[in-house]
């Protein structure tokens, strides 16, 4: 007893241990266990725990027969005191694969299990199922696990009373499930319902075994995920977003994402009111939450109503804080956030408001944070703001659109913040550029002049148009429906959003009839022309007749707008001129103007800004081909809104160069 003892104690250093296995006395250790002396027998599993601490250790041990006689120790009820520190050791052991291959080909896992499932003492089931945890951190002993159906006994051990027994079985699961065959195992054996009724407990270490297992079981499963829902999971997960430690919260938010994959699913969670608790949780100090959390807004995040939500819980300046985190992911995830959330106009403006713009453009440019995350948010609100993108760019593409309450501010410096046109109309009148604005919404009707969509040849379309109209699937005809739905809503916010500002009081553009009318009248005139050559041609020449006529080459020094637009500004009192009271405009009014009328008529055209006060429009057209010769591809033309009003450039030609420039 004395020398069993003393060697206890001298394995606490790693020398000792190393002279115990270099001296065979693991062997003799071993035979100690069946003395008929508990407290020997106590000695020497302490001296074997500590030794197996080294991988060396471990192997010397199975290769003297220990790991039999240890499960043949746990089969001994008489020893039944002694069962835990066995159990410890053997937990050492089976970290190695080797051991667990052994255990499995002598059916000592088998047994081992099926030991703690019947046991009656909840700290012998504690340790071994925390055993079977540790054991199936590793991939090929999860594996074995499997085979094994080891599932079926851990989750036996929730019938426990002892919240310290479900809480290690859940432990157990939520490693175990990190297998796929696992994770449809545990789903298939109804393990979903004890893991959702322990998200209540009181016990921290249960809340979050649990919240791991079913984010676990819910990854990249979507029969786990409906078994969730079944089980009434929703409410307990989206409750843990507001626990006060930060693992339930992030495993609750994973599990809320991966359930979130199934449309259905997601209108439930959204239901429940998810985005306050995502907005709780995105005030955490943890990044873990931060990251988990925001990508959970991303995935819950994704219609008009819960958009509103996230804006009225301040959830948008959140996300914002949140890009200049010094954690690489946490940033990725905010923008990702962005990506998701800022589709619509006023949510995009909702974080430009909280500096979101410049902080992307800061990233955007740093060498050391830069990231494809941080490029896609970027786009996403100049996309949504495309005031903001034609100032930061200097080019507004075909596939955008120029709404009402677009303004021309000039181009952006770089890092200085790009200021709303209300901030702007209080700024005091002074000889800089003007903000050039569009605003064809009529007060008394109050419908928003409609902007239609880009069409080809409508010589050579009709055929092809009714083709498609009969191959049109009838999930093409959802998604449009799905899409002008949206589009209705966003229009009928934006009204409501307006209508809100006139019964408070507070700024709003004035109308401008005069643009309205030009809109209308290009949509008579024009827009029923043959092909888009003819369209082309003729709204530049409306645009040039509306802006000052054709202007020579010699004369262009001389043309005096700028003393027209200095009146305008004096008359309005304001640096913001409605784009329809110009009479007299340069290039840049001019390609504004085209690009604004083409918007609506359905002619496509990019608008880009040059040096100085040049600005163009670009416009792919096609040649008509000779009877009998084939249709060449489209070429890109700058329109000639100026000289020769009408006249096309083709790109890079000499004539477009020195269009382009002064």
């Amino acid at each position: 007893k004395n020398a069993v003892e003393a060697i206890c104690h001298m394995v606490q250093d790693y020398q000792s241990r190393l002279a115990i296995r270099e001296l065979h006395g693991f062997k003799s250790l071993l035979s100690l266990l069946e003395s008929d002396y508990p407290i020997i027998q106590e000695l020497s599993l302490t001296t074997l725990l500590r030794c197996t601490q080294d991988a060396d250790n471990r192997t010397a041990i199975r290769e003297v027969g220990g790991m039999e006689k240890l499960v043949d120790f746990i089969g001994n009820k008489d020893f039944e005191d002694l069962h835990v520190n066995c159990i410890a050791i053997i937990s050492n052991c089976l970290e190695d694969h080797e051991c667990m291959k052994l255990m499995q080909n002598n059916r000592g896992l088998e047994k081992l299990l099926t030991f703690v499932v019947d046991s009656t003492s909840h700290a012998m089931q504690q340790r071994a199922a925390r055993a079977v945890g540790n054991a199936a951190k590793n991939a090929d002993n999860r594996k074995i696990f499997r085979e094994l159906e080891s599932e079926k006994l851990i989750i036996a051990l929730f019938s426990s009373d002892n919240i310290g027994v479900q809480g290690n079985a859940a432990r157990a699961l939520a490693i175990m499930a990190e297998n796929s065959g696992s994770r449809e195992a545990i789903g298939k054996l109804d393990g979903a319902p004890p893991l959702i009724s322990l998200l209540n407990s009181e016990n921290v270490e249960a809340r979050t075994f649990a919240s791991l297992a079913l984010a676990n079981m819910t990854s990249s499963n979507t029969a786990n995920c409906s078994l969730v829902v079944q089980a009434n999971g929703i409410e307990p997960l989206i409750a843990l977003l507001n626990d006060n430690k930060f693992e339930p919260q992030a495993n609750a938010a994973v599990s809320l994402t991966n359930i979130a994959a199934d449309e259905g699913y997601r209108a439930e969670i959204q239901r429940l009111g998810v985005v306050q608790s995502l907005v709780n949780a995105l005030q955490s100090s943890n990044s873990t939450v931060q990251a988990k959390a925001t990508l959970a807004v991303a995935a819950l995040v994704c219609d008009t109503e819960t958009r509103t939500e996230l804006r009225n819980y301040n959830g948008c300046e959140r996300i914002v804080a949140l890009l200049k985190s010094n954690n690489d992911q946490v940033r990725k995830c905010a923008c990702w956030a962005i990506n998701s959330c800022g589709n619509d106009l006023l949510t995009a403006t909702d974080f430009c408001k909280h500096g979101a713009l410049e902080i992307l453009q800061d990233i955007a440019t740093s060498n050391t944070r830069q990231s494809r995350f941080a490029k896609a948010g970027l786009d996403c609100l100049l996309n949504c703001n495309l005031s903001a993108k034609y100032s930061l760019n200097g080019e507004i593409s075909p596939q955008n659109f120029i709404q009402d309450g677009f303004y021309d501010a000039g181009q952006l410096r770089q890092g200085r913040p790009f200021l709303s046109l209300e901030e702007f109309s209080k700024s005091p009148i002074d000889a800089k550029r003007p903000y050039l604005l569009v605003y064809t919404k009529n007060p008394i009707r109050k419908v928003e002049t409609p902007v239609t969509q880009p069409t080809n040849e409508k010589k050579h379309s009709s055929r092809r148009r009714e083709g498609r109209s009969k191959i049109r699937s009838r999930e093409q005809k959802e998604r449009e429906e799905t899409a002008r739905e949206e589009e209705q809503q966003l229009l009928l916010q934006q009204q409501l959003e307006e209508e809100r500002k006139a019964a408070a009081g507070e700024w709003r553009p004035n109308y401008d009839a005069t643009l309205a009318n030009y809109i209308q009248d290009a949509q008579k005139n024009i827009q029923t022309l043959s092909n888009t050559r003819e369209q082309v041609t003729t709204l530049a020449k409306f645009v040039s007749d509306k802006m000052g006529g054709t202007i020579e080459k010699a004369n262009l020094p001389g043309f005096g707008y700028e003393l027209h637009i200095n009146q305008l500004k004096y008359e309005l009192k304001s640096n913001i001129i409605p784009l329809g009271s110009i009479s007299m405009g340069t290039f840049y009014h001019r390609a504004m103007l085209f690009k604004v009328i083409a918007d609506r008529i359905g002619v496509s055209t990019s608008l880009i800004r040059g040096k100085y006060t040049r600005a163009w429009n670009e416009v792919l057209i096609s040649d008509d081909p000779e009877p009998g010769q084939p249709r060449y591809p489209p070429k890109t033309y700058i329109v000639d809104l100026i000289h020769e009003p009408g006249r096309l450039l083709l790109l890079d030609s000499m004539e477009a160069k020195k269009y382009c420039r002064l």
